[in-house]
């Protein structure tokens, strides 16, 4: 992964879809999901049924990021066409999302 540069050029479109948008299960797929991948639901701001098919894109919220790639992750629920987006910085979703890091702990290596 190439050095950090200067986040104020590096941006991605930022949101989820709501959790009203898919069933109860795959809520729970989701919510597997993203504490497997140390990650986290965006607050409720960056929430909007948009997401998954923006009309006008620059209605999206941006969020500055690190590195110079964004991801976008959805999920189908063939059974009923649902679909669930979420949108953001490649850094927030690959196990490295700082913040919810430091409030697990879990992150170190201890030799035995």
């Amino acid at each position: 992964m190439p050095l950090p540069t200067n986040s104020s050029n590096n941006w991605c479109f930022h949101c989820a879809s709501a959790w009203s948008s898919i069933p109860s299960e795959m809520q729970q797929v989701v919510r597997n999901l993203l504490e497997v991948r140390r990650s986290v639901y965006p607050p409720k701001e960056f929430v909007t049924n948009s997401c998954t098919r923006p009309k006008n894109i620059d209605s999206l919220a941006r969020q500055s990021c690190l590195y110079s790639y964004c991801q976008t992750l959805i999920l189908t629920d063939h059974e009923t066409g649902s679909a669930f987006t979420l949108r953001g910085c490649a850094e927030n979703f690959g196990a490295i999302e700082v913040e919810l890091l430091r409030r697990r702990g879990d992150n170190t290596c201890k030799r035995c």
